[in-house]
């Protein structure tokens, strides 16, 4: 359920940023990066939230979409970071373990921040 969530954030964010980006967020740490990319990837991953909550955890709505906007703020914080620290290092993929992919790191820059978010706010909700 967790991937799903993290998986609708690089798409909503990759559409909405090919399709209507123009103002960069961070154009020195990740220059394709943009405000109108980070709001498209806010609305489909709300959506994914509130979907997952229903249809998996038999939650209600509103914690998929407190999930949604969690995994909104850690995905990203955590694909800026680690692109922040490729640039510091000069390097472009973290490793070649999974080619074509950018790397075995850049498949869980999201993963890893958003897995720790989303059990702090289950745990604060009382739903683990």
């Amino acid at each position: 359920a967790l991937v799903l969530v993290v998986v609708s954030v690089d798409i909503g964010a990759y559409a909405a940023g090919v399709t209507l980006g123009r103002h960069k967020m961070t154009p020195r740490i990740s220059p394709n990066k943009t405000w109108e990319g980070f709001a498209g990837a806010a609305v489909v991953a709300t959506g994914a939230g509130v979907l997952v909550s229903l249809l998996a955890l038999g939650q209600p709505w509103w914690v998929g979409a407190i999930i949604g906007i969690v995994v909104l703020f850690t995905a990203t914080g955590g694909d800026l970071t680690e692109s922040l620290i490729k640039r510091n290092l000069g390097v472009k993929d973290m490793s070649s373990w999974i080619p074509g992919h950018g790397g075995f790191l850049d498949r869980l820059d999201s993963l890893l921040p958003s897995a720790v978010g989303v059990y702090g706010v289950a745990l604060a909700l009382g739903v683990v």
